[in-house]
């Protein structure tokens, strides 16, 4: 039987942020190498707190691997009347990541708060892979993960070669928990469907399920 953790720490991992982005002309990692493109950088810039909360999330999974620091019943609870209610939301502002960013480390013991700031987040593209419990997937459709593009709120157009083209502007407002699909974005659908994984797991163990899993 599948354990809980199985759950959290597959969850969130992607949404976004550009695994494809890594391989953009000009960025570091793609043809060309060098520094990173302007809406690349621009889209780190308007990110910032939402791609830390996602982190933050991303970090609980993880430590639910260990017993001595997984999550307890009540704070998967505690957890749920935070992150829930914003998996419905059409948007997230920076300001709203970092009251959800204060909202959970409140939950957390000082054992776990240490062993979180130890998990060492994955690299994928400019700014890791998607989540957190496991990995909250990151935010809505667009090349890689988050809203627009780190999963983003759309993600935009075409570019060269009829790709998708990034346009940070659509990322603006994106919201990193959000569960809804878009049939015409399946970047975005990645990161909803990681982000139900990631509540299912904190439901899971709210009700009273392991969190251990077997290596």
């Amino acid at each position: 039987m599948r354990r809980v953790t199985l759950i959290l720490t597959g969850a969130l991992l992607s949404l976004v942020v550009l695994p494809a982005m890594a391989q953009a002309p000009g960025a570091p990692g793609g043809p060309g190498g060098g520094g990173m493109p302007p809406q690349f950088q621009k889209f780190m810039e308007q990110t910032k707190y939402r791609r830390q909360m996602r982190n933050q999330l991303r970090s609980i999974g993880e430590i639910n691997r260990d017993p001595s620091t997984a999550v307890t019943p009540t704070q998967a609870k505690q957890l749920l009347t935070i992150v829930k209610p914003w998996t419905t939301k059409d948007k997230m502002s920076e300001e709203d990541a970092k009251t959800i960013m204060r909202s959970v480390k409140k939950v957390m013991t000082a054992k776990q708060l240490t062993a979180m700031a130890n998990v060492k987040q994955p690299q994928r593209g400019f700014g890791g892979g998607g989540g957190g419990f496991g990995r909250p997937g990151g935010g809505p459709g667009g090349p890689g993960g988050g809203p627009g593009a780190p999963g983003g709120q759309g993600g935009a157009g075409r570019g060269p070669g009829g790709g998708p083209r990034f346009d940070p502007a659509r990322l603006k407002d994106a919201n990193f928990l959000s569960t809804k699909v878009d049939p015409n974005n399946p970047m975005r659908n990645r990161g909803a469907e990681r982000n139900k994984q990631f509540i299912a797991g904190l439901e899971a163990r709210a009700h009273g399920g392991s969190t251990t899993a077997k290596r």
